[in-house]
């Protein structure tokens, strides 16, 4: 297992809210990012591109917290954004992930 998987089953564990997201950078440093699925727009697309440009980032692992960890469209079109902006600054994306929900989970308890 390597550190994105464990960090990823914590995730799992401690749920993130619905649209909370969290980035690993180069599969070394975790970045939350409250609302960004729900709030996605041109602005914030650049200013996370010029913190990961900023951060030497080579490779970005994206999961975004859903309801039983469903992604919807919108998650999907926020990824293709991200990886198009991405690949022109040398940056990897890898396939989006979803992470269950901390709504889903309360509701499940």
């Amino acid at each position: 297992m390597d550190d994105t998987d464990a960090a990823l089953a914590t995730y799992r564990d401690s749920p993130l809210d619905n649209g909370d997201a969290v980035a690993f950078l180069d599969q070394e440093l975790v970045v939350e990012l409250e609302s960004l699925a729900d709030q996605w727009d041109p602005r914030l697309r650049d200013n996370l591109c010029a913190m990961l440009e900023g951060s030497g980032t080579t490779e970005l692992v994206l999961a975004v917290a859903r309801p039983d960890g469903v992604l919807l469209a919108q998650d999907h079109a926020l990824w293709g954004d991200l990886r198009e902006r991405c690949f022109a600054l040398g940056i990897r994306v890898q396939p989006l992930i979803g992470l269950p929900s901390a709504e889903r989970t309360r509701a499940s308890a």
